[in-house]
C-alpha cells in the first residue's frame, strides 16, 4: 500500500485537478486499486512534458498518466481514471496501438468498480453515454490508422 501521507497526497492532487471533492472516496478507491495492480497515478499539468499524450493513457511500465489539460473535468475526470485504472488491470500485452478489445475490458472494469458510485450517487446513464461516446471515438481512431495502411 502507498504510504499514508503519499496515498493521500494522491487523492487530494486528483480531486483538486479533476475537481472531485466530493467524490473523494471514490478518488481513493482508483488510487487503491491502481496500486494494488502495480500501477502508479501521474498528474501531468503542463504540456511541455510531453506533446504526444493527448489523453488519458496506460503507459507499458504501468503508469496511469492524466494530462489535465485535456481533460474535462468532474465526472468525466472520474470516469477517465476508473477507465484506466480498468487498463491498469488487464493483465495482457499490448502487442498494437489499437486493441478494442482492451478498451472494452477497462471500459467493463470501470463500469464495475463504479457500482457503489451508481447506487449512492446515480449517473448510470450519463456514464453509458461517455462510455458509448469514447468507444465511437476509438472505432473512428482505429479506422483512421487502418486507412493509413
Amino acid at each position: 500500500m502507498l504510504l499514508p501521507d503519499k496515498r493521500e497526497q494522491k487523492i487530494n492532487e486528483i480531486c483538486e485537478y479533476g475537481e472531485l471533492q466530493e467524490f473523494k472516496e471514490f478518488v481513493a478507491l482508483a488510487v487503491d486499486t491502481a496500486f494494488l495492480n502495480k500501477n502508479s497515478i501521474s498528474i501531468y499539468t503542463n504540456r511541455n512534458i510531453d506533446l504526444n499524450i493527448k489523453g488519458p493513457t496506460h503507459t507499458k511500465d504501468n503508469k496511469i498518466i492524466l494530462p489535465i489539460w485535456n481533460m474535462t473535468k468532474g465526472l468525466p475526470f472520474l470516469w477517465a481514471l476508473f477507465h484506466e485504472v480498468g487498463h491498469a488491470m488487464d493483465k495482457s500485452s499490448i502487442t498494437k496501438k489499437y486493441d478494442l478489445t482492451r478498451e472494452e475490458f477497462a471500459w467493463d472494469k470501470a463500469s464495475e468498480l463504479l457500482i457503489p458510485f451508481f447506487q449512492k450517487h446515480g449517473h448510470r446513464e450519463l456514464f453509458d453515454s461517455r462510455v458509448s461516446y469514447c468507444m465511437n471515438e476509438y472505432k473512428k481512431a482505429i479506422a483512421s490508422e487502418n486507412s493509413k495502411d
